[in-house]
């Protein structure tokens, strides 16, 4: 069980990475369109390449047949949380936001305890309400800081708190799902890291090129030299995605269901990316930090700690 807590402790880290990478996207103005359908299209440019290398599932298998489905929904439902977080963003508070699309982790979480059996121990119930806390007081409080608040008016609160809820439940799902195929350990010589890595991003693409094709985005014009950063954006993401869902998440997710701690493959992650991305925003940044927001850190810190115990 160790050794899956320190992967998805440096998933986490590598979270952040990809974090800094897409603020480095919004602050160059490229097409965002490009750079993530570019990344998952090379992930599973890669994945096919490695397929004579390993197992092939074995497509008369049911319950493998049923965990790809699951795994291609999950694909699907990581997009479209993203675009609804997205959308809620543009006219609202987007700390809040922010927090409420992290908090999805209590699904998993939450699942695992009371569907699949994973242990309710105390000091992952402390550690979850811990972080979930802390997650919530750096939303407010880099909102208040901000003054996030003054941009959305009464009158239009439903228009990005509706597509802001939205993304909670299907991050939520899309956390869920991916965790699924870890408590089949029967199937996983079948379903190795490299095949549900590219079935995850095939359903990633296929979201995306529905979304792209109904609004145009693949035909919006940009200058060779935005695009040529933004391949080289995919490129780079692309390398940090294959990292962790080939070395980290995967692995580290069947290691815990397998100890029967799989409630807390997601709090893991989220919570150091969170920690690690607030102390850089101190450090190298040089944020000014709120009362709520040392609380929130603290708290976060503190969640991740106990929930590793």
């Amino acid at each position: 069980m160790l050794i899956g807590v320190i992967l998805l402790l440096l998933l986490g880290v590598a979270w952040t990475i990809e974090g800094c990478m897409y603020s480095i996207t919004a602050e160059k103005k490229l097409n965002f369109t490009y750079v993530f359908l570019g990344c998952a299209i090379l992930n599973v440019v890669v994945g096919c390449a490695l397929l004579p290398f390993q197992p092939m599932p074995d497509f008369h298998d049911r319950t493998v047949l049923i965990l790809l489905g699951v795994i291609f929904s999950a694909g699907l439902a990581t997009y479209t949380s993203a675009f609804l977080l997205t959308k809620s963003m543009e006219s609202g508070p987007n700390g809040i936001l922010w927090a409420i699309y992290q908090a999805a982790m209590l699904f998993p979480f939450s699942i695992g305890i009371l569907v699949h059996g994973d242990a309710a121990t105390v000091t992952r119930l402390v550690g979850i309400g811990a972080l979930t806390i802390g997650i919530l007081l750096l939303g407010v409080g880099g909102d208040l800081k901000k003054q996030a608040k003054a941009k959305a008016s009464s009158g239009s609160r439903w228009r990005w708190l509706l597509p802001g809820v939205a993304s909670f439940f299907v991050n939520g799902l899309a956390q869920y799902l991916m965790t699924i195929s870890s408590r089949y350990p029967e199937a996983l010589d079948q379903l190795t890291n490299i095949n549900r890595t590219t079935v995850l991003n095939l359903g990633i693409i296929a979201a995306g090129l529905v979304y792209s094709f109904a609004h145009g985005e693949l035909t919006k014009r940009s200058s060779r030299h935005d695009v040529v950063m933004a391949l080289w954006m995919a490129i780079l993401m692309a390398v940090i995605a294959l990292v962790g869902y080939y070395f980290l998440l995967f692995p580290g997710s069947d290691r815990l269901t397998a100890a029967g701690a799989g409630a807390i493959v997601y709090p893991l992650p989220v919570g150091t990316c969170i920690i690690v991305f607030t102390i850089y925003s101190l450090i190298h940044l040089r944020e000014k930090y709120t009362i709520p927001e040392w609380l929130g850190l603290l708290l976060s810190t503190a969640g991740v700690v106990v929930i590793s115990l």
